[in-house]
């Protein structure tokens, strides 16, 4: 049945993120199409309201707090400024990361995100610093994992 909801909301709102048909199906089962043109009002009100924000952003607002969608956006935006504030040498698409990934301690991920940034750049002196950055900030658990895969991958052009 949900499957089958799912099916029919993918065929009628081919414009709207499956995350969003999926949530609607699963939790608003009898009435998924308001659920859906609620989010669509909440994002194009929030897209006018907020100019200067990630669309994605918008989006997770819109579908995690859609009866308060503002707060959440106005958490971030503080959250960005005052990492931005405190951590200046820190790219912005990993401050915006973490502000929207990590919003309840973003200060330990960051300075673990820095110090994996250092270890990395020890062991791997010879991998692109793009390759190590993301390698830091997407996979912190077990990076070696992805950038031993990444050399093997590259073969011998591995090189920054």
């Amino acid at each position: 049945e949900y499957n089958d909801r799912v099916f029919d909301l993918v065929n009628k709102y081919p414009d709207i993120d499956q995350s969003v048909i999926k949530t609607a199906a699963l939790n608003y089962p009898t009435n998924p199409q308001s659920f859906i043109g609620n989010y669509k009002n909440i994002v194009l009100d929030l897209i006018k309201k907020y100019p200067d924000i990630d669309q994605g952003i918008i989006k997770t607002a819109a579908i995690g707090y859609p009866q308060n969608p503002d707060v959440f956006i106005d958490n971030y935006k503080k959250r960005v400024v005052y990492l931005t504030n405190k951590y200046q040498d820190i790219d912005q698409n990993v401050i915006k990361s973490v502000a929207l990934g990590h919003p309840k301690n973003p200060e330990v991920f960051i300075e673990g995100y820095l110090n994996k940034l250092t270890d990395l750049n020890t062991k791997y002196p010879d991998i692109d610093q793009s390759v190590i950055k993301t390698v830091a900030l997407g996979h912190p658990k077990n990076p070696e994992v992805f950038i031993n895969n990444y050399i093997k991958t590259a073969g011998p052009n591995f090189r920054g």
